[in-house]
């Protein structure tokens, strides 16, 4: 309760029903209400208060003790800062406000920004909080105009209503997804249809210090954008040579390549040594067998091949 003034009652108890507390004074709404749907418009306050001159407004009391623009300056956003007249009538422009007084409320974060809740509706607050609090649209539907999607109109103003594009959002995510099980279903049938099978074929002999390199570990792989798809392995015979073919099911055409894994001049140390070589897609076919072969050549594994690297697993 530090901070507030001798005034503010209301903030210790609570007002009578039909008022709310407006800077520590318990004021009828429907008084508030109806001033500011008068149009007050940028009037941020409106007071006489006769003999008390050039001073501060610190209070409502100070403010609407003797003022018969009560109704007005209830209805504002601020009070003037100050005033200054020789009659000892004053006016100041202020920011354009919430109406206080004419929206309902349960709870706090149910209010705009700077309010709480006071007896069933939504009154200025001298205390700032930063929760999570309703705030303040910048769209207006006084005239009849129609509310942004996902707001909806309370008291003359669109309101953002955080349910329901959430509730949207989650709709359509949903409607997605069965949707896309349904096409799955109804279409399982002919999908492997509309996919290709494709092969390839390679053969090469390898070499060792001139000698043929034999049970050198060969696998043919399709390249796949996570995991490469084994198509065949096979180890390199006693003459060096190989001779493979693989083929898988893609929808576009396939890139294989053939891995070589080999110790040439390399056996004290640990892992393989690594090739790869990519077969061209001109020597893809169409089907489970494939017509044409790859001629890789004779391949020295003496000598150090681009991209040759190191293989611990296979």
């Amino acid at each position: 309760m530090l901070g507030y003034g001798g005034s503010d009652m209301c903030r210790y108890i609570s007002c009578p029903f039909g008022q709310y507390c407006w800077n520590g004074n318990c004021l009828s709404s429907t008084m508030g209400g109806m001033g500011g749907m008068g149009g007050v418009g940028g009037i941020g306050g409106i007071g006489a208060y006769g003999s008390r001159g050039l001073s501060a407004l610190t209070s409502a009391a100070a403010l609407y003790g003797s003022s018969p623009y009560t109704a007005a300056a209830a209805t504002t956003g601020a009070l003037a800062p100050y005033t200054m007249s020789g009659y000892g009538l004053g006016t100041g422009i202020g920011g354009l406000g919430t109406m206080s007084g004419v929206m309902p409320c349960n709870l706090m974060q149910q209010c705009l920004n700077g309010q709480i809740c006071v007896n069933g509706f939504c009154a200025k607050s001298n205390i700032a909080y930063s929760g999570s609090q309703v705030m303040q649209s910048a769209s207006t539907c006084m005239t009849g105009s129609v509310c942004p999607v996902g707001e909806y109109c309370m008291m003359g103003y669109c309101i953002k209503n955080v349910m329901s594009t959430t509730f949207v959002k989650m709709r359509l995510l949903l409607r997605i997804a069965i949707l896309s099980i349904a096409i799955y279903y109804a279409y399982s049938d002919i999908l492997p249809t509309i996919r290709k099978v494709q092969s390839v074929a390679i053969k090469g002999k390898l070499l060792c210090n001139g000698k043929p390199y034999e049970k050198a570990r060969l696998k043919l792989y399709e390249v796949d954008p996570v995991v490469d798809t084994l198509m065949s392995e096979q180890l390199s015979d006693a003459s060096g040579e190989f001779n493979m073919k693989g083929n898988d099911t893609e929808w576009t055409t396939i890139d294989a390549k053939l891995n070589i894994y080999h110790n040439c001049e390399d056996e004290a140390i640990e892992c393989w040594r690594k090739i790869q070589i990519n077969i061209p897609d001109d020597f893809v076919t169409e089907g489970a067998i494939p017509n044409k072969t790859f001629d890789a050549g004779i391949l020295n594994l003496n000598a150090k091949y681009p991209g040759e690297s190191r293989d611990c697993i296979n």
